[in-house]
């Protein structure tokens, strides 16, 4: 069972004994998902390419469980390689993706590529492998710019980058998927997710912003804010982004295309943020301002109670004690695969 689940949580102990494929399970959100997954007693095989993945961890889980736990190193885009990696999978987890706005930005026709044939690929072998559902890692980026706060699921979608409308096309295809060939399908649309192994190499990208804050406070430097600060963002702990995705592949409803909010439903403004983490680490330093980034949102703040009612997703982490455990260095999150 997870050890990281809350009482009542009943998703971990539907996974044992089951299989699962997650593409992109060497990422961030991705390996947090395969080691619980594991931990829960489910077989789990990851595919992802390593292009932003972490090899080292999927080693140690490969190590960990050699008998449940297998990789395949290919893309999302090679046929051959998903039906290899899907077979006789009951949930597919779809985290694969070029995951940046500001990469996007730059080769909007490689984030299309990945992201949206990536996704069709992903449901053709997921019909072929007989596989019950998928479970997409959608984003908050489907929204666009201005929405109204906090912002619920039937809010018209006006994506303002390449990778919000990747993500919101492959929201559509899956649920073309579903009515048309009958794969149960649901999609997570992802606030800031943060938490312990979070690459922090690319300090100009917005999904990383809690650990690229983290890392320049470590260092003794000011974190950079791009823009004026008064910016909101919604951020969720990967514990939780986890386990959001757990309960929707156990789920018992019949998701035909449908998409669910998962964040912690509380705004924060990057100036703000950057205080709580200074604080929290006992460091005295003050923020930089860069110029504000193209693709950027100006505000973004979640309504989870659709979530709430249809999966039982709820926060169990606080932003303050997610952002102490991460700053203060304790690594109790990070448990014992961490690399």
């Amino acid at each position: 069972m997870d050890p990281e689940a809350p009482a009542g949580d009943s998703a971990s102990q539907i996974y044992a004994g089951s299989r699962v494929c997650i593409t992109g399970g060497a990422g961030f959100i991705g390996g947090w998902l395969a080691e619980t997954l594991l931990d829960a007693g489910a077989s789990v095989c990851v595919l992802d390419d390593l292009s932003s993945g972490n090899p080292d961890f999927i080693a140690a889980l490969v190590d960990s469980h050699p008998e449940r736990c297998r990789f395949v190193h290919a893309s999302v885009l090679d046929p051959r390689s998903l039906d290899d990696a899907m077979e006789r999978a009951q949930v597919v987890f779809h985290l694969a993706a070029i995951a940046s706005v500001s990469a996007s930005m730059r080769d909007p026709e490689r984030c299309l590529d990945v992201n949206v044939r990536g996704t069709v690929e992903t449901a053709q072998a997921a019909r072929a492998a007989g596989a019950r559902r998928i479970v997409f890692a959608s984003s908050s980026a489907v929204y666009g710019d201005a929405p109204p706060v906090p912002t619920r699921e039937d809010h018209p979608c006006e994506p303002v980058s390449p990778y919000g409308g990747s993500k919101l096309a492959a929201e559509i295809l899956l649920g073309v998927w579903a009515r048309a060939f009958g794969l149960s399908s649901v999609s997570l649309r992802m606030f800031n997710v943060y938490g312990p192994r979070q690459p922090s190499e690319s300090e100009g990208d917005e999904s990383a912003v809690v650990s690229a804050f983290a890392a320049r406070i470590a260092a003794g430097r000011p974190p950079v804010i791009f823009g004026d600060g008064a910016q909101t963002r919604d951020f969720i702990h990967v514990r939780d982004a986890a386990r959001a995705m757990r309960l929707a592949g156990s789920a018992e409803a019949p998701f035909r295309g449908d998409s669910f909010n998962i964040a912690s439903g509380e705004a924060v403004t990057i100036t703000g943020l950057a205080r709580l983490m200074a604080d929290a680490a006992g460091a005295r330093v003050d923020p930089e301002h860069g110029g504000p980034r193209a693709g950027d949102i100006r505000a973004s703040h979640a309504d989870i109670s659709r979530a709430r009612a249809a999966l039982g997703f709820a926060p169990t982490v606080g932003l303050l004690e997610g952002l102490r455990d991460l700053v203060g260095g304790s690594g109790s999150a990070g448990r014992r695969a961490s690399a």
